[in-house]
């Protein structure tokens, strides 16, 4: 069907934000199970569950039955004025399996939105626990968090973050246990598993810093550059 590959192609380009260094040569038809298959009927595993967000499977029946029963009711209502039935009846799924600690539920539409209200939600945290002083967000290099501005401030991920910089919250990274790269261009066992070791050298330092009676650094002088 090389017309309608054409045409997707065509449209495709139209997309702004597709973050793919190889151009896309066919197209996703349907899906079934563990299966997606293309224009032409061939059949591919789906390893990266479209990625990482698709753990129940394509095309299960049961979910498009019960979104489509919804749906013909209400697609959206406003939290703030109503009351949507499903939700709530979702949070309390959600929490009987949840660890007993856990007592309520904040529903998000994306791993990206997820980063950024788990960062607030720790800033608030210490906010009411007298603690203003807490607002340092420390994460590993080569790690992703997301691409929104607060997520990919977290994400150590250097080629998604070098056009960015200068936008990016200033939070420390320290290095991941990469032994395949090592950071440290040291191999295991001789290494020590130094890297192991790197947030608590880190937190050490800090805290050096912090007591010094002349008057702290600030964390940006503990931040290894992109």
């Amino acid at each position: 069907m090389p017309d309608q590959l054409e045409a997707a192609k065509k449209a495709r380009s139209k997309i702004f934000g597709i973050l793919s260094p190889m151009p896309a040569e066919r197209i996703c038809d349907h899906g079934e199970g563990i299966y997606l298959f293309d224009q032409d009927g061939k059949r591919y595993i789906d390893f990266s569950g479209s990625p990482q967000a698709c753990c129940i499977g394509h095309g299960d029946q049961r979910v498009t039955q019960a979104v489509t029963k919804q749906m013909k009711k209400i697609s959206m209502c406003f939290s703030t004025f109503w009351i949507n039935e499903r939700e709530g009846e979702l949070a309390e799924r959600v929490l009987k399996r949840a660890p007993q600690n856990m007592s309520r539920i904040q529903f998000l539409n994306s791993g990206s939105e997820a980063t950024e209200s788990a960062i607030k939600l720790a800033r608030q945290y210490h906010l009411e626990d007298g603690k203003p002083e807490k607002h340092i967000v420390i994460s590993k290099w080569q790690s992703y968090h997301g691409m929104t501005l607060a997520a990919l401030s977290a994400t150590g991920f250097t080629s998604r973050r070098a056009k960015f910089g200068p936008i990016l919250f200033p939070w420390p990274k320290i290095n991941a246990p990469l032994c395949y790269r090592c950071p440290y261009e040291l191999s295991y066992p001789g290494c020590g598993i130094i890297c192991a070791e790197a947030l608590s050298d880190f937190e050490k330092e800090f805290c050096r810093s912090r007591r010094n009676s002349r008057g702290a650094r600030s964390y940006q002088d503990f931040i290894p550059t992109d």
